[in-house]
């Protein structure tokens, strides 16, 4: 099958041209076919392809021309498949992000929070804002405040970390939480378990002198298994703001 220029480009954006391996000059496919056989087509080569050396037509009028029989094809394909796996990967839709980055204006703390969790009210003080799951049987919690231990009032602040690590302990054991992990390591405090309604909590909580940043999660025990992961990532990114310094 032989058509014109224009109607085999009509359409494309993007072309790309290849000698066809049939040629009507007689002499030249006799002299190359010599050449093929003494492999001496291309003085720069010991050998050469047969695709290329031009064919005698022939065979083309015997049926219809297919990329097979008339053109070289590998070239062409190689070209082709390129071109439409390049669509395709183009057209393949983006996936959803897993989580969003949220930083707060006030205390500059950064939390990632699941990506289909929703907005809760953010307190009018900005000190930090809440997120909750579709189904509203898990939130997250990051917020930050000014530690005035340093000011000597330790009833809602601290020294240290290691003083602010034994107050949280002692909070969850006051409120009947049972403690299944704790952790100090520098400023950073881990304390996850049981709370009193049964219910997992889990705290991550960066201690400075001038503040303290808090992530919180609290979700429903069944879901342990499901948020594991979430929570892990919440907590290896959580990024407190300057706690040398309150806000």
């Amino acid at each position: 099958m032989i058509v014109t220029v224009d109607s085999a480009l009509n359409g494309t954006s993007v072309t790309k041209q290849v000698s066809c391996s049939y040629q009507l000059n007689a002499v030249r496919g006799a002299a190359d076919s010599v050449g093929l056989t003494l492999a001496m087509v291309n003085k720069n080569l010991a050998m050469v392809s047969k695709n290329d050396v031009a064919q005698q037509p022939f065979a083309a009028f015997k049926g219809a021309c297919f990329h097979l029989d008339l053109m070289r094809d590998i070239e062409l394909t190689n070209e082709a498949t390129g071109e439409i796996s390049a669509d395709i990967a183009a057209r393949e839709a983006t996936p959803p992000r897993a989580y969003n980055r949220y930083g707060n204006g006030r205390f500059g703390f950064f939390c990632d929070v699941p990506a289909n969790f929703r907005s809760q009210r953010a307190p009018d003080n900005g000190d930090g804002f809440g997120y909750t799951s579709p189904d509203g049987r898990a939130q997250v919690i990051c917020f930050g405040r000014n530690n005035l231990g340093v000011a000597g009032n330790t009833a809602i602040g601290s020294t240290s970390a290691r003083q602010e690590f034994e107050q949280q302990l002692a909070s969850h054991r006051s409120q009947g939480d049972s403690i299944t992990y704790q952790a100090l390591v520098g400023d950073s405090i881990t304390v996850s378990g049981i709370s009193s309604n049964g219910e997992i909590y889990f705290e991550r909580i960066l201690w400075g002198h001038g503040s303290v940043d808090t992530m919180n999660w609290t979700y429903l025990r069944s879901l342990q298994g499901q948020l594991q992961d979430a929570v892990e990532h919440s907590a290896n990114t959580f990024r407190p703001g300057d706690l040398d310094s309150p806000h």
